[in-house]
């Protein structure tokens, strides 16, 4: 069996992003089934935010949190009048536009924090490869 892979690491952000958006919905259907779906949806996407962190630059990764953030501000304005109060407003059924923005909503919220975090554990472990002060000193190599 010949399994393709992905290797393109916005391919699979933007599978997280779907994954995190239906685990949005499922969310906020009734019932047990429905929750551990999207709980396991939400794993699955934090995963792939993972692998793409991995790939991608720091500089990058740190544009693509401030985007996700600045995404998930520009949808929670439309949970400030009430998501059902939006859907009237918009054309065809309410219960879509109404689940749209809840799936929009999850997918940007946990894309920019699972990011973010990713950002944080690679800026935390920079630093672990310098040299103690005193190997400078003993190998006369003073950078001040």
């Amino acid at each position: 069996m010949n399994i393709t892979r992905i290797r393109s690491v916005w391919t699979v952000l933007a599978l997280s992003m779907a994954a995190f958006g239906v685990a949005g919905i499922a969310n906020a259907a009734p019932g047990t089934t429905w929750s551990v779906l999207a709980a396991t949806l939400a794993i699955m996407g934090v995963y792939g935010v993972a692998r793409v962190a991995r790939g991608i630059s720091r500089p990058i990764l740190a544009r693509l949190s401030l985007g996700l953030w600045l995404a998930f501000i520009g949808v929670a304005a439309f949970h400030l009048p009430g998501l059902e109060t939006v859907a009237v407003t918009t054309p065809g059924s309410d219960t879509a536009a109404v689940a749209g923005l809840t799936g929009l909503t999850w997918a940007t919220l946990i894309g920019a924090c699972s990011s973010t975090a990713f950002l944080a554990i690679e800026e935390a472990t920079m630093g672990t490869e310098t040299t103690a002060i005193e190997d400078s000193v003993v190998e006369q190599e003073y950078d001040f």
